[in-house]
Order: structure tokens, then sequence, then C-alpha cells
């Protein structure tokens, strides 16, 4: 029976899903804890450029604090590792502008603090500028609320993503975006199959099978 299950164990490795190469700025960040970035420091390495009307950043987690309350701890606390990337929040609105050198066919991160009366807009643009999907985040949202991170995603939008827009408002003033775990290239479909792996797989499975039946009726 071991081989029968190891045979057929074997067939199903043909299939799987294409895993998404994540920016999760560790090798970036600076060691006094808070460095400046222009935004296309990434572009070689992870084809994503970023930019802000505020002043863009990578903070180290924890304090002092330097991208949201309290003490740039998220909740879980190893969500964001050791650095993340922020927004400055010198006022009540703020702004992050994503632009893929290549588009792809879906994108995932996370978003941090979210609380208050803050709301945030995110939305997805095709190469041609045209809006392709939109989402709106409350503080009271499920996976919101102080120090807590918050899941953000879009896949199957019938085009590839070339340029994401976030905007943040909050009524008190000093907003920013804290964001990490960014899957730059994410593709959810499955990996293509060759024609003859399934057959393959089959004919393997089936041989032990018929191995074990035979040892059955013996």
């Amino acid at each position: 029976m071991k081989k029968v299950l190891l045979t057929t164990a074997a067939s199903l490795m043909f299939f799987g899903i294409a895993q998404g190469k994540v920016l999760n700025f560790e090798e970036a960040g600076a060691a006094d804890g808070e460095m400046i970035i222009e935004g296309d420091e990434f572009l070689d390495e992870y084809g994503v450029q970023f930019a802000s009307s505020d002043q863009l950043k990578l903070v180290l987690v924890g304090p002092p604090a330097a991208g949201f309350w309290p003490n740039d701890l998220p909740d879980p606390a190893d969500a964001f590792g050791d650095y993340f990337m922020g927004t400055s929040f010198d006022d009540g609105i703020t702004d992050l502008i994503i632009t893929y050198a290549t588009p792809v066919s879906g994108l995932s991160f996370k978003m941090a603090d979210i609380d208050g009366d803050e709301v945030f807009d995110v939305s997805v643009y095709d190469v041609m500028g045209e809006l392709l999907a939109h989402k709106t985040i409350k503080a009271g949202d499920p996976g919101t609320g102080n120090r807590k991170v918050t899941h953000v995603g879009f896949s199957d939008l019938g085009a590839d993503i070339a340029k994401v827009e976030m905007s943040g408002e909050r009524s008190r003033g000093n907003l920013g975006i804290a964001f990490d775990e960014f899957s730059v290239d994410e593709d959810l479909s499955p990996v293509p199959v060759p024609a003859a792996a399934p057959l393959f797989g089959a004919a393997i499975a089936g041989g032990g099978l018929r191995r074990f039946f035979k040892k059955m009726a013996s």
C-alpha cells in the first residue's frame, strides 16, 4: 500500500500554484531604524516603483514610533519582520502609488493600525489606465484596529494589474500608511502542466494499484 501512496503523490507533484515574489524590505532597512527612500530602489530586483505626496521611508519595527502608534509594534508582533515601509504622517491625508514594470495577474500586501475614523481606498488599474477593481477599507472592518495587521489582495480581474493607487483620510490628522509583505508578482493561476504529465502520473499510480490488488488476490 505504501508504494501506491508514494507513486500517487509523485504524480501530484506535477501540479501546483505559482508563488509570488514578496518584498518585505528586510534587506533594505537601515540599522538606525529609519531611512528615507526615493521609491525606485526596488525597480531592478522587484520590478516596482513607489511614489507618494508624503515622504517615503523604511522604518524599524519597535520604538521610537516613526510609522504608527504605539511604538510601531504590529499585532501579531512578527507580522512585519524587522522593517516596513511607511509614509510620513504630518497631516490627515496620505497616499501611495505603486507602478509595475511588467503587469501582474494578482497582488497582495499587509497594512497595519487602521483605527479611529481612518478610511483607505485602494484601486488597481490595467496598462491602459482602466480601473479593474476598487476596495474601501474602514476602521472597524474585519482585520482592522489598533496595531492590527490587515490583509489586502486582488486577483482574477480579467486583465493584468499595472498600477495600484492607495489613499487614506483621518479627521484628527497624523495619518500614515504602514505597508509590508508586498507580493509583487503574484500568480494565482495553476502552474501549466505538460500534456503527458497527468497520463504519466496515472500510469504510475495504475501500475501500483494493479500490483496491490494482485498481491491481495494471491
